[in-house]
């Protein structure tokens, strides 16, 4: 009786909160209060439309005014995403705002890893000839082990990971480089679960807050019969509640991944890598290897630098190159030690005149100056 009595109290003060809340805010729900103070918290963030400015930095500026209209209410960080997804899908992406890097990008051959955010997909330039597929893995932990074993040379093939869901910035990068004159393949690696399927779908199809993509994206699974077949551990969860699958899978795997899953984790890294190699095998196109006029191109560069450096060093030893340099040298040496003796301050001083320089730049000046005098 006690308990039923302080869960009627429980109800009834809840009751009382939320008609507060809807009497603070005007009957507006929460979207709407987002929505009505969005303007004015992108000018507070961005300096008045002076400075770039993160989403996380919009939601500290957006959530005061949900405090206000709902008695304090804190404003949950992954429904207000959702709102500004769903408002620049109406009304086009708000100008100014990134969002923050979500993974990352790694190059075969220059070994370049670039954090994936917006921003960095705005400035992205493929290197050319290079790679010509790439790989979205939906686990980052298996990007060492295929770089230690050089999977992406082997392959030519870049590697691209997103915590879970593929985020807008791997979406429109894949966009971009489908964009670009060179054959490329798109790949994805994912969990044999029911979310590993809606990450796939989602890569490549339409959602709120990218349309879909205008290439196409070969699934490598896992998938739960493929997983079967490779004898995985298989993990059973209670099925409390339903998930969503991708269309396209078969009705019995959907029911079947309701109470299952199968991670990329359950192989073992060598069996993950002859696993993805054998992936590589009966879909990939091969190694880059450019038309004839590139490659004709190419040797002729090779040519000329490998002569060039020939011909230079001949012409070093015959003038006594490293003689005439140490002579040089030497006539500058007193100037030079002079300048040492108040070396910082003067890098102090220049540095105050033009604070966007790196210290190297002061020293390289002075020791200009010095053998400029001597001329």
């Amino acid at each position: 009786m006690h308990n039923e009595i302080e869960l009627a109290l429980k109800k009834a003060t809840a009751k009382v909160k939320k008609f507060n809340q809807n009497m603070s805010s005007g009957g507006r729900n929460e979207r709407e209060i987002i929505i009505q103070n969005l303007p004015n918290a992108i000018d507070k963030t961005s300096g008045d439309g002076e400075f770039i400015f993160s989403q996380r930095q919009l939601y500290y500026a957006i959530r005061p005014f949900v405090m206000e209209a709902f008695g304090g209410k804190q404003l949950n960080y992954n429904y207000f995403c959702q709102v500004i997804t769903d408002y620049e899908a109406d009304y086009g992406e708000i100008e100014g705002m990134y969002r923050d890097p979500r993974g990352t990008l790694y190059h075969p051959h220059t070994g370049e890893e670039i954090p994936l955010g917006t921003i960095a997909v705005q400035k992205y330039n493929r290197p050319t000839w290079t790679f010509n597929k790439i790989i979205f893995i939906e686990k980052e932990g298996y990007f060492a082990s295929l770089r230690d074993v050089g999977f992406p040379e082997k392959y030519d093939c870049a590697l691209l990971s997103s915590k879970g869901y593929a985020s807008r910035a791997v979406k429109d990068l894949f966009d971009l480089l489908g964009e670009t004159d060179e054959e490329i393949q798109f790949f994805c690696v994912h969990d044999a679960d029911a979310a590993g399927t809606k990450i796939f779908e989602t890569l490549q199809e339409a959602t709120s807050a990218r349309p879909g993509r205008r290439v196409r994206v070969i699934n490598l699974g896992l998938e739960p019969e493929e997983a079967l077949e490779l004898d995985l551990q298989v993990e059973t969860f209670e099925n409390k509640r339903s998930r969503p699958v991708a269309d396209y899978v078969p009705y019995e795997w959907e029911r079947w991944l309701q109470s299952h899953r199968v991670e990329l984790n359950a192989m073992t890294t060598p069996e993950f890598i002859q696993w993805l190699e054998d992936k590589m095998e009966d879909h990939g196109v091969g190694k880059v290897i450019p038309g004839e006029k590139i490659l004709s191109s190419e040797m002729e560069s090779n040519a000329e630098d490998f002569v060039r450096a020939q011909v230079a060093k001949k012409i070093l030893e015959q003038s006594l190159y490293e003689e005439q340099v140490s002579l040089e040298l030497d006539r500058i040496k007193d100037d030079l030690d002079l300048a040492k003796l108040h070396i910082r301050e003067t890098v102090k001083e220049k540095l105050e005149s033009n604070p966007h320089s790196l210290w190297s730049l002061p020293v390289r000046q002075i020791v200009q100056d010095i053998i400029n005098s001597k001329d």
